[in-house]
């Protein structure tokens, strides 16, 4: 029993074993650093696992992106330009993008209206400036005749921004 427990305490040193084992130590390390950097680089693990800890860490959803301040501040340069067809664009824009931002949130809908229709005040507190704003954008697409100032679409800008601000995403 002794000579066991010495066995076990103190194995015998052979020099093919140190090679061995140096051999597997760099195996092994191969395959967990192969396993670390292709978890890293699956969509899975970024979707799950990386995109909480962003939106953790930004204090913001994942999907705001550079990608978004750049848009809206092509929406906002519309009014620099002085011409009514560009107010309406903007206008027309800004609601697409509220549409697509809130699609990306995961507010089912076929269209704008019907995600509008499930959500409450507590999720957008200023939701009934939005649905007011929203009579302006179907008078813009429904009749082409329709006429909008540069003050009317700075005030339906700031309603999409105090929204797009409501939902952190600028």
């Amino acid at each position: 029993m002794e000579n066991f427990i010495s066995f076990i305490v103190s194995p015998p040193s052979h020099p093919i074993l140190l090679v061995i084992q140096i051999l597997f130590l760099g195996i092994s390390l191969f395959f967990i650093g192969f396993v670390i950097f292709s978890f890293f680089k699956t969509k899975w693990f970024r979707k799950y696992m990386g995109w909480d800890f962003l939106e953790i860490s930004r204090r913001r959803p994942y999907q705001v992106s550079k990608k978004i301040t750049k848009a809206w501040d092509r929406i906002t340069k519309r009014l620099g330009m002085g011409l009514e067809p560009e107010y309406k664009l903007a206008v027309i824009e800004a609601d697409n993008m509220l549409e697509e931002i809130l699609k990306k949130m995961g507010y089912g809908g076929k269209n704008l209206e019907e995600i509008l229709t499930k959500l409450d005040r507590n999720i957008l507190s200023n939701l009934g400036e939005v649905k007011e704003i929203r009579e302006v954008r179907n008078n813009i697409i429904n009749n082409s005749e329709y006429k909008i100032t540069l003050e009317e679409t700075k005030r339906v800008l700031d309603v999409y921004e105090q929204t797009f601000r409501n939902l952190r995403v600028l």
